[in-house]
């Protein structure tokens, strides 16, 4: 476990996997007994400039990917009839609710598989994992191969009671005898909202009494087993500009949780 600052008495932090209502609000986080935003909530709303952009952009990429990659192996798609063409999509696991599933279950795959990592000092063995997932976890141990990290913690949980919100970050680590933030990430893009998570994990951190680390970084973890220097992505993203996004979040929700 990595040490704390014995002067700083951390917040009382609780996760809600399934979330909880309070109103008409769905809340992940409760700190000292306050219900609480998330990290990756307020980002997604403001990367997405509002509550469903983001969500319908995605969706729309999502389908017409699905689409074009239908067309390009020879399928004949029903496009006078949007009923087929959804049935069409659910036979290959191709709409957006089962991508969105499909892309959870990945990710916690290789979530599990780096902790395994962290707790034992073994590489994970890719051909015990579901084999469309083995190429991100073959891509989680070519960086783990390449990189070395000294995991000292994983999956910690941190809030910043002064500015409002709370997160989990994927592991704290020493990779080269400089101490980082790391998150792994398993989309197409390293999008600039994951840069901005580490800012606010990192400050969080430091108000929770973890001491600062001396970097921030997402692991992009891709499905050709591949691991190169373009996918350590280090976040470059300020306390300043974190909160200028946070405060826009709040003004554009009508402020606080």
């Amino acid at each position: 476990m990595t040490p704390m600052t014995d002067t700083i008495t951390p917040p009382k932090i609780e996760f809600f996997r399934d979330g909880f209502k309070v109103g008409r609000k769905t809340y992940r986080y409760k700190v000292n007994d306050e219900p609480t935003r998330s990290v990756t909530e307020i980002l997604e709303y403001v990367f997405g400039k509002g509550k469903f952009s983001a969500g319908a952009n995605w969706g729309q990429r999502t389908a017409v990917t699905a689409l074009c990659g239908l067309v390009e192996q020879g399928i004949d798609v029903p496009w006078d009839d949007p009923n087929a063409v959804i049935g069409l999509l659910k036979q290959h696991r191709a709409t957006v609710n089962q991508v969105r599933d499909d892309a959870g279950e990945r990710g916690s795959s290789v979530h599990m598989a780096a902790e395994l990592y962290a707790e034992t000092g073994q590489l994970p063995n890719a051909d015990a994992y579901p084999e469309e997932q083995r190429g991100y976890v073959r891509s989680l141990i070519a960086f783990l191969r390449e990189y070395r990290p000294e995991i000292e913690d994983v999956e910690i949980a941190v809030a910043s009671v002064e500015h409002g919100y709370a997160g989990t970050y994927d592991a704290r680590a020493v990779i080269d005898g400089r101490t980082c933030l790391l998150d792994y990430k398993t989309s197409s893009y390293v999008y600039d909202a994951y840069l901005y998570q580490l800012r606010a994990y990192e400050d969080a951190s430091i108000e929770c009494g973890y001491a600062p680390t001396d970097f921030r970084a997402v692991v992009h973890l891709t499905p050709d087993g591949q691991f190169t220097k373009k996918q350590f992505v280090e976040s470059k993203v300020t306390t300043d500009q974190w909160l200028a996004a946070l405060h826009w979040y709040k003004v554009q929700t009508g402020g606080g949780a």
